[in-house]
């Protein structure tokens, strides 16, 4: 038997071993040389492309939500931030502040949901005497 192919292989599991240990490198090296300050989290919703996206989801949790014909949804603000929704408002049961939550999470592109819908007494309903 010859030995070569065995050696070959070790030689090239070696190159490429070494070639990856390069490339950590100097990925970890790119990653020291960027000060941390510059991971603004602000700079995020500049983008055209993010704000769009957020847009749209938006749209589509509000849409879905009004398609469900559930009152007191048209008073729930939505917002959307990288797949984050937030919904907010008030509604007169925590049942229905569980459908709108269940609803929202139904959408494509709802990756997180912040709750921050409140449940009170009917009082924003006028009485007819």
């Amino acid at each position: 038997m010859d030995p070569m192919p065995s050696t070959r292989s070790t030689k090239q599991s070696e190159a490429v071993k070494d070639s990856a240990v390069q490339e950590n490198r100097r990925v970890d090296a790119l990653h020291e040389s960027i000060p941390r300050s510059s991971f603004d989290r602000n700079d995020l919703p500049n983008s055209p492309t993010l704000t769009g996206q957020d847009d749209d989801l938006r749209r589509r949790v509000s849409n879905y939500l009004a398609s469900r014909q559930i009152e007191g949804f048209e008073n729930l603000e939505i917002d959307a931030d990288l797949g984050n929704v937030i919904i907010s408002g008030k509604l007169d049961s925590y049942y229905e502040k569980q459908l709108a939550l269940h609803s929202c999470q139904r959408v494509a592109g709802v990756l997180n949901l912040v709750d921050k819908i409140t449940v009170g007494a009917k009082a924003n309903k006028t009485q007819t005497s």
